[in-house]
Parts: structure tokens; C-alpha cells; sequence
């Protein structure tokens, strides 16, 4: 049954992103009044806030009445339970759970039907057969949080997953640890000489820049990137060093995989059967038009998403299909790399993997002024002790750095870096000139 209804979604995904933008509009407007109406229905935050608005009995007909349903404030989203947040109990067996990571305020616990989660699969599949001209037969090369041998949620679960893998070599990749030496990621492209490379900006960077003192240029097809910005300075060393093709997956984990971009185009295309884009606030910023944006998850349920404030800045275009049909570039997290004493390396994907579970803190940050040692600050979750909290830290850095210095400091709050509108997770302060 799941394998049908994946196809389906597939088979709608492709339909919707044919269509044009006055349909899309639509089909959107109605997807938008059935997740409004069940979630009035279902859920105790939205029957809550449509109760105090004024909205319960709103019939939507136009876009003006989206209009009248009200914004979901991100902050204070986050002090709402998470079972008043759910639109039925949380189930393992049903459901899956994931954290974001914090760029904008405190870690905030989702939650997903095990279809929803899978269809993120889906429009990746969707993105790679558009803009990388995939097929299944394709081994995908991954830099990835996962270690060497592990397995996906979803083919851990579709056993028919599984079969294809192993009997048709359908949907191969090969995955290496953040964790590994750039030598030996570069080695083991050069040995794989894959069609397309996963990874985040921080992890290529690092790379490139080895490729760089080999004077080495890996020319692979095509670059995929999720996580971060990718800043023009990276773009042109991936586009020299890596690939000629780099294609940016833009998402957050309260709507995974909003919109993809291939080589900066500076317009980005929605899956507009998954999410749509609002954006307000409109302001300039650096002499072009952005606003803020804000998003409608069309296909959770379970814990809905309906017009909440991503506290992303996106550019505004003037084109007819924006933001429908697609959005232009997003101004989002943009952390520092830092470096050990012996010219190793720490970057964001490497503290979401080892913090990104991490409740005893309602927030972690990790800084390094010019050459010092790291300092890990958090805030810490009051249930616990400062002593409970910064012994399970170590823990967690010394399963993975433990040949490294580490200072612990507990703060109050962190400063959202004013150009993106969000904390920077790992920042490099520097002081010297």
C-alpha cells in the first residue's frame, strides 16, 4: 500500500509542476482550505488560535481568505507542547520524529507520518531525474552524517527497496563519513568517479580546498547541496575544482525540500504539491526587494505547518509564477568553519550530527576566537543541572573529537547574526588583523 501511494504521489508531483501557474494557484488554494480545516478540526494549537482569531467557521474560496487565517509565530510556536502541537498521539510505529537545528531560535521537535517523511525521497528522486538527469542505475556518492554502512529509515521499512538494490542495483550510493579525512573523500571520488556528488557547502569547501594544494579537478557531472547557503565565492571554486553542475536543495525540516536551484540561477522551482511560499514584510536589502518568508506545508497532518514564519529572507521576483511556482535565492545559514590546532577542520554538519538530539540544552552554539580552543556554549534546558548537562556534552564530543580541547560555557541567549536573521551555530570571531 505504501509503495502505491508513494508511486501516486510521484505520478502528482510531476502532474503539479507541469501545470500552469494560474491552475497551480488552484489546486494550491485547495489543498490549503483541506489542511486548514482538518487542523482547526484535529489539533488543540490550531483550534486554539482560529478560536481566539476569529476564523473557525472561515470558508476558503479566494486568497484573500488565506490572507485572514493568522501567521504562526515561529517563537512562540516553540513554547507550545508538543502533544498540543500533534493533530493525533505520537506513535512510533506510525510516526517519525526529527529536530531542526536551531539557526533561528531553540530546537524544535517535528513530527511526520512515515508517508510524508518518505515522500522528501520522493521530490529528491523528482530533482535529481530533473536537473541531473538521473537514472536508478546511478550511484550516488554521499558525504554524509550516516556512517559507511548505514541504512535509511525507508529502506529499512520497504523491504521492496531493498530487493531493487540488491537484485536490479536500482538506487546504489555509496556514503562516506563527515568524519573522514579530505584525502580520503577526494581518493575515494577519484576511485568511485561518480555521476553526482551529496553533500552541504561546509564539508565541499574543505574539500575543494585540498583539491586546491593537490591541484586537482574532479570535473564530476553534477554537485547536490542541502543544509546551508552556498556563497559565490564557494560557487565558483565548486564550479572549478568539483563540478560544472551545482544544484542547491533548499528546505526546512518543518517542510523538507521546498524548492531546487540549479547553478544560481537565481530562481528556484517549488514542489508546489509539498509546500507553498508566502513572503511578507517586504523590505530592500542591498538594493534588491526581499521579504520574510512564510510557509504552508500542504502535506503534514500530523504536526501541520499552516502560514508559519520560516524567518528565512528570500528575494522577491517579478515574475508571475513567483512564489507558486518558484521563489528566488534564500538568505539562510551561513556558519563558519573552524580549525584544530593540527589544521583539522570543524563544520555545522558535524555539530547538527553529534547535538542535533541533544535535550538537555534548549540551544548549543560552538565558537572560536582566532586560533583558541573551541568553546561549546549552551543554554541549558532547566530540567536539568548544569553538571548533568555538561557531562553528557563531553560525552558527545569525546565520542567523536576526543583528541581536542573543548570549553563549556552556559548562556543565557544567543545574537541572530543580523544579515540572515538567524544564529550562527559555529561562529570563527577574529580579532587580529
Amino acid at each position: 500500500m505504501m509503495v502505491f501511494q508513494l508511486f501516486k504521489y510521484f505520478i502528482s508531483l510531476i502532474y503539479w509542476n507541469m501545470q500552469p501557474v494560474e491552475k497551480v494557484k488552484k489546486m494550491q488554494l485547495r489543498k490549503f482550505k483541506e489542511v486548514f480545516e482538518y487542523a482547526r478540526e484535529h489539533n488543540p494549537f490550531y483550534r486554539d488560535l482560529y478560536t481566539k482569531a476569529g476564523v473557525m467557521d472561515l470558508d476558503i474560496k479566494t486568497w484573500e481568505d488565506v490572507e485572514k487565517v493568522p501567521i504562526v509565530d515561529k517563537d512562540e510556536y516553540r513554547r507550545i507542547p508538543l502533544e498540543q502541537r500533534l493533530s493525533e498521539p505520537y506513535n512510533p510505529k506510525k510516526h517519525y520524529k526529527h529536530s531542526t537545528s536551531g539557526s533561528s531560535g531553540n530546537p524544535l521537535m517535528i513530527v511526520y507520518s512515515k508517508f510524508v517523511e518518505y515522500t522528501g525521497h520522493v521530490r529528491v528522486f523528482y530533482m535529481l531525474v530533473k536537473a541531473a538527469h538521473y537514472n536508478p542505475f546511478q550511484k550516488i556518492f554521499m558525504i554524509a552524517r550516516y556512517e559507511e554502512d548505514d541504512k535509511f529509515a525507508i529502506e529499512k521499512d520497504l523491504s521492496f527497496i531493498g530487493k531493487l538494490q540488491k537484485w536490479l542495483h536500482f538506487f546504489q550510493r555509496e556514503i562516506v563519513s563527515i568524519y573522514r579525512d579530505p584525502d580520503y573523500i577526494i581518493d575515494r571520488i577519484l576511485e568511485e568517479k561518480p555521476k553526482i556528488i551529496w553533500a552541504t557547502p561546509s564539508v565541499m569547501e574543505i574539500v575543494a580546498n585540498r583539491l586546491i594544494v593537490r591541484d586537482i579537478k574532479l570535473n564530476i557531472p553534477h554537485l547536490v547541496f542541502t543544509s546551508e547557503n552556498v556563497s559565490e565565492v564557494q560557487f565558483r571554486k565548486f564550479k572549478e575544482y568539483v563540478s560544472p553542475v551545482v544544484i542547491d536543495l533548499f528546505g526546512a525540516n518543518e517542510s523538507p525540500s521546498i524548492s531546487f536551484d540549479v547553478n544560481k540561477s537565481g530562481k528556484s522551482w517549488v514542489y508546489t504539491n509539498a509546500c507553498l511560499p508566502e513572503f511578507i514584510n517586504r523590505t530592500e536589502r542591498n538594493g534588491k526587494e526581499t521579504g520574510t518568508l512564510v510557509i504552508t506545508s500542504l502535506l503534514n497532518k500530523v504536526n501541520p505547518f499552516i502560514r508559519y514564519n520560516l524567518k528565512d529572507y528570500g528575494e522577491i521576483l517579478s515574475t508571475p509564477d513567483f512564489p507558486n511556482k518558484c521563489i528566488g535565492p534564500i538568505i539562510g545559514r551561513m556558519d563558519d568553519i573552524l580549525s584544530f590546532p593540527d589544521g583539522r577542520q570543524f563544520f555545522h554538519h558535524q555539530a547538527h550530527e553529534m547535538f542535533m538530539d541533544f535535550d538537555k540544552c534548549l540551544h548549543f552554539k560552538f565558537v572560536q576566537v582566532d586560533d583558541g580552543p573551541i568553546t561549546l556554549q549552551l543554554i541549558c534546558n532547566p530540567k536539568y543541572t548544569e553538571a548533568e548537562v555538561y557531562k553528557e556534552a563531553m560525552e558527545r564530543w569525546n565520542h567523536r573529537f576526543s583528541q581536542y580541547e573543548l570549553k563549556v560555557e552556559f548562556v543565557d541567549k544567543f545574537e541572530i547574526n543580523k544579515r540572515t536573521g538567524k544564529y550562527k551555530n559555529i561562529e570563527h570571531i577574529k580579532t587580529k588583523k
